[in-house]
Formats: C-alpha cells, sequence, structure tokens
C-alpha cells in the first residue's frame, strides 16, 4: 500500500527511523490517535481537542498524509488523489519552501464540506543522529528538570504556571526555567510517548521572551527524554521565528514541513 493512504492497521513507530519519511511517519503515531483504518480519531496524550481534519507532510523523499475519521469516502478518496500527486521539497529551517502545488485544490475539497479554521505549515525538526551532548547541557545549566510524579517541585511550578499538579504529572519529563524564583517558560511532552517519539510543548511569559528561557527549558528537556530513551522532537510554524530560532540554538535539524488543515 503506497505511503499516506489509510492502512488496516498501523505498526508501531520504528525504533531507529532511517528516513525522513520514516521520521515523518513516527511524528505522526505520537501527535495523534487512530482507529483501525489509519485514521484520525483523537489527540495523543496529553493532548486535548480533536485532530486536524487533513495532515499532510512533506519530506525530502516525498510526502505522507491522514485524515480525520468522520470525512467522508468521497472526500478522503479526493484528497488522496491530490496528495499522491505531490513531490517531496527542498526544506531549510531559515524559510519556507514553496506551497504544496495542489493546495488550494486540497482546500476547496475540504472548504466542500465545512469551512476551514486553519490552514497552516510550519517545520518539524529532529535532533541530530550525532547528539552534542556538551552543547545541550550547557544550554540546559540553568533550567530545572522533573521526571517523577513525586518530585515536590511540580506543586510549585503549577501555582507559578496557573495549572494543576495533575497536567504537569501527565506531561512528564518537565523542565522549568526560573527567574527570581518562579517559573518564566516551561518545556513539557505535548503529545507522545517520552520513552518513545514524543512532542515538545513550549510556553515563555511574554515579559521573559528574548532571554534564553525558551532555549535552556527544551535542551534540558531534550535531554531528559533522550536519557529516557526517547526521541525529543519538535515543531512550529514558520511565522514563528523565535520558535525557529529556539531550534537552530539547540541544533535541532529539519526533516519534515507539517501542513494542518483544520
Amino acid at each position: 500500500m503506497p505511503r499516506g493512504q489509510p492502512a488496516v492497521t498501523l505498526p508501531p513507530p520504528l525504533e531507529k527511523p532511517s528516513t525522513d519519511l520514516d521520521w515523518a511517519e513516527s511524528h505522526l503515531q505520537a501527535l495523534y490517535r487512530f482507529d483501525d483504518r489509519g485514521r484520525l480519531v483523537g489527540r495523543a496524550a496529553p493532548g486535548v481537542g480533536p485532530p486536524p481534519r487533513f495532515h499532510l507532510v512533506r519530506t525530502r523523499l516525498g510526502v505522507i498524509w491522514r485524515f480525520a475519521a468522520d470525512l467522508p469516502d468521497a472526500v478522503v478518496r479526493e484528497l488522496a488523489r491530490y496528495a499522491a500527486l505531490e513531490p517531496g521539497c527542498a526544506l531549510d529551517a531559515d524559510a519556507p519552501p514553496t506551497p504544496p502545488d495542489r493546495l488550494e485544490p486540497m482546500r476547496r475539497v475540504l472548504e466542500a464540506c465545512a469551512p476551514l479554521e486553519l490552514v497552516a505549515g510550519g517545520p518539524a525538526f529532529r535532533l541530530p543522529a550525532t547528539l552534542d551532548r556538551a552543547s545541550l547541557e550547557e544550554l540546559a545549566a540553568g533550567s530545572a528538570v522533573a521526571t517523577g510524579a513525586d518530585d515536590t517541585r511540580l506543586a510549585q511550578w503549577a501555582d507559578d504556571l496557573g495549572e494543576s499538579v495533575e497536567a504537569l504529572r501527565a506531561a512528564l519529563p518537565v523542565a522549568v526555567s526560573l527567574f527570581e524564583g518562579c517559573v518564566v517558560s516551561s518545556c513539557r511532552v505535548a503529545r507522545g510517548d517520552p520513552s518513545g517519539f514524543t512532542e515538545a510543548g513550549v510556553e515563555t511569559r511574554e515579559s521573559a521572551r528574548g532571554r534564553g528561557h525558551a532555549a535552556c527549558c527544551v535542551a534540558a528537556w531534550a535531554l531528559a527524554v533522550e536519557g529516557m530513551g526517547g526521541h525529543a522532537l519538535y515543531s512550529t510554524a514558520w511565522s514563528n521565528r523565535a520558535s525557529r530560532r529556539v531550534a537552530a540554538k539547540l541544533g535541532y535539524e529539519i526533516y519534515a514541513e507539517d501542513w494542518h488543515f483544520r
């Protein structure tokens, strides 16, 4: 069955992806929950909210894609026909590539069912195979990391972040950057399994941005995930230059471009 076609069953994420397409496949499996047809039924824990109606991933080697479970079969077939014609694309972390050749036809197919709230693309990053741990450790030196649910610091961090301790426990490992004793930036598991493939979720107070706090947190979080035997993935929007600067500072390498149709 060609890549991107709805599968009867999905294999577990690859332990050691060998190509960009393998990484893209493992990333999708970290992001979502699937039905037995390979359709999207929800976001993977601890994420919340519905999945996109259509998720297209472009790599240098080609594309893969997934559909929401509630899309009509006729729409799925038409989208798959367009997606199958999309070529791979050159990727540069500093600038977005040309949009998909069939972006507008795909948009029209979905809008014929219901208006789209969002159509957006953005880079997906992974740590390089030759991970420079010394560089990451230097960046992470000013952060604090919790990997266990019994870590007593989580209560204070939750207060600083304005959320529940349970929410942080569900997103371990959690790394924070402190200023004058208060959390100003945090990085945690947004979706996926920290012992497998997991996506970073980063938040920084507006007053603390541009001071290196986010890079500090992401570095510490990535080291914690890698230490658990997992793969610390990172993705963002092309419009989020600050987030892309964090990825560059940590030495993350681009392997794909995500397109979300919601």
